[in-house]
């Protein structure tokens, strides 16, 4: 028996010192940041503009027009907290008198266009969509770093239909998934 133990030990060091010891991983971690800032000069939502990015969610914004956008903004700094490992959107919002959906379109630096992020809110009472993944978006960063987030912006559209809707939006909020160094 006590050879066999003594096999065993010797080979798991050989196998350790050919593969590396193994390693516990840390357990992700998340944040949420708001979006801070709107563009008063360019796009903005009919009424009350300001709601979309004031961190109420029981305050909205409100747009009767198709094809309306608002483009907001983080303007944030942050302390690197480790490697991130995923980012994503997510708007709260509804509709009423005719369906429509807000689209979340991220904007990298401020200037490059992501991917189209569609989100079809209830009707009559707001709620949260799901998350929606940005990480590997079209002309996103190859490896985020905390400082990207000092610009990121996003498009917030309203999806396709006719005339005779009303489409409400509180807030569109980022989830960054990061392993704490």
């Amino acid at each position: 028996m006590k050879n066999k133990l003594t096999i065993f030990v010797t080979l798991a060091i050989f196998l350790f010192s050919i593969i590396g010891s193994p390693t516990v991983s840390a357990i992700d971690e998340t944040t949420i940041l708001p979006f801070g800032i709107y563009d008063q000069y360019r796009n903005y939502w009919d009424t009350y503009p300001e709601y979309m990015v004031n961190q109420d969610e029981e305050d909205y914004t409100n747009t009767t027009t198709i094809d309306d956008s608002e483009f907001i903004s983080t303007d944030i700094m942050l302390e690197d907290l480790g490697t991130i490992t995923k980012v994503e959107l997510r708007a709260n919002g509804y509709w009423t008198d005719a369906q429509r959906s807000i689209v979340l379109q991220p904007y990298f630096s401020g200037i490059y266009p992501g991917d189209d992020h569609t989100f079809n809110p209830p009707e009559n009472e707001g709620n949260w969509s799901n998350w929606m993944e940005i990480t590997s978006d079209t002309n996103a960063h190859a490896y985020w770093d905390w400082t990207d987030f000092e610009d990121l912006c996003c498009l917030v559209r309203v999806g396709g239909g006719n005339n005779g809707f009303n489409l409400w939006c509180s807030q569109v909020e980022i989830r960054i998934t990061y392993t704490p160094e």
